[in-house]
């Protein structure tokens, strides 16, 4: 049985290896001293936007973060959903479904008017996913990285 709670500060632990394994499945350097110091700061200021997927034994199997800020265009109360992972081992078992609900759910709550979300479009399963739950392409990011 899986329950998804608030996340604490004592999780920062398993966390940190949830991280670790998405960064490495798409070939990114994991920063984990400053995302370390991100997770607390949101921990300090939007401590119920934290969800994590946790077994009975007390492992942390997931996670997703809901940060809350403004459009920049229109102004309006936006969320970004961010580091949304389940562990490899335990995908397509509706625990991301789980955390989405979770997070949407305090989206709801907080009457945020636009939810967003970023996939790799490669990552089709995932692509698939967030459809599922009313996601819709909006626009594309391009990327380069410092020299």
């Amino acid at each position: 049985m899986v329950n998804v709670r608030n996340g604490r500060m004592e999780d920062i632990f398993q966390l940190k290896k949830l991280m670790r394994q998405l960064c490495k499945r798409y070939d990114r350097t994991f920063y984990e001293e400053s995302w370390v110091l991100d997770l607390k700061y949101k921990f300090e200021t939007n401590p119920k936007g934290i969800f994590v997927a946790e077994e009975e034994n007390g492992d942390i199997i997931g996670m997703i973060l809901v940060d809350v800020g403004r459009d920049p265009y229109s102004g309006a109360q936006l969320a970004q959903l961010q580091n949304f992972v389940v562990d490899e081992k335990v995908r397509h078992e509706g625990i991301g479904s789980a955390l989405l609900d979770a997070a949407i759910e305090f989206c709801d709550d907080y009457k945020i008017s636009s939810i967003q979300i970023n996939a790799r479009r490669q990552n089709e399963n995932l692509i698939k996913l967030f459809e599922k739950f009313g996601f819709k392409e909006i626009f594309f990011v391009m990327e380069r990285e410092s020299d």
